[in-house]
C-alpha cells in the first residue's frame, strides 16, 4: 500500500513538475535571441504532449523537437519579423499624419486589423510548427485557413496567449520563471488543436525520438 501511494506520489509530481521545468528551459533559451524559434517550439511541443496525454518526458521531447523543427523555426521567425517589421514601420508612418485626415483614419484601422489577423496566425503557426510533421507552407496555409473559418475562436486564442503575459507583470516575478511560458503555450495548444482535430483526421505529429 506504502509503495503504491509513493509511486503515485512521484507521478503526481512529474506530471506537474514537467511545466515548470519547460518553462525554465524556455527562459534559458529566451535569453539568446538567436535561441529564441528554438525556446518557443521546445516548450509548444511539451505542453502539446503534456495536455494530450502527461507524458513527462520534458527534455526527449524539448530537444527532439528542435533537432527536427530548428529550420522551420527559423523561417517562421524571419517571416514574422519581415510582416510584423512592415506592420510597424506603417503604423510610425500612420503616427506621424494628422488623424483629423480620413485617409490617416482609414490606414490606422486598417493596419490594426491587418495586426490582429497576423498575431492570431502566429499563434497556431507556432504550435504546427513544433509538432505537425508537414511543410512550412502548408503550416502557414492551415494557421490562416484556421483563422479566417474561426476567426473570433483564434482571436480568442491571440487575446488569451498575450494576456498570460501581460498579467504575469503585475504578479511575482517567481510566477514569470516557474509558469508563465507553460500556460501560455498550454493555451495556444489547446484552443489550436480544439479546431485542428475537426479538419484533419489524419494529422501526422511529428515523432518524438
Amino acid at each position: 500500500m506504502a509503495q503504491k501511494v509513493k509511486k503515485h506520489w512521484r507521478e503526481d509530481f512529474d506530471i506537474w513538475a514537467s511545466p515548470v521545468l519547460a518553462n525554465m528551459l524556455w527562459l534559458m533559451f529566451s535569453i539568446w535571441i538567436l535561441t529564441i524559434p528554438l525556446g518557443i517550439v521546445g516548450i509548444m511541443a511539451v505542453m502539446f504532449h503534456w495536455m494530450d496525454d502527461r507524458r513527462t518526458q520534458v527534455f526527449s521531447i524539448f530537444f527532439s523537437t528542435i533537432r527536427q523543427v530548428w529550420l522551420k523555426s527559423y523561417l517562421l521567425l524571419i517571416l514574422n519579423v519581415l510582416v510584423g517589421g512592415f506592420l510597424l514601420f506603417n503604423l510610425h508612418i500612420i503616427s506621424q499624419m494628422p488623424m483629423t485626415d480620413p485617409f490617416a483614419m482609414i490606414s490606422l484601422g486598417t493596419t490594426l486589423v491587418v495586426s490582429v489577423i497576423f498575431l492570431s496566425i502566429c499563434i497556431p503557426a507556432w504550435v504546427l510548427v513544433a509538432t505537425w510533421d508537414a511543410p512550412l507552407k502548408s503550416i502557414i496555409r492551415f494557421s490562416v485557413q484556421l483563422v479566417f473559418a474561426h476567426p473570433l475562436w483564434m482571436v480568442g486564442n491571440m487575446i488569451a496567449f498575450v494576456s498570460v503575459f501581460i498579467f504575469s507583470l503585475i504578479l511575482p516575478a517567481a510566477v514569470f520563471i516557474t509558469v508563465t511560458g507553460a500556460i501560455a503555450a498550454y493555451i495556444a495548444c489547446w484552443r489550436t488543436f480544439a479546431l485542428v482535430y475537426k479538419y484533419h483526421n489524419n494529422f501526422q505529429l511529428i515523432d518524438i525520438k
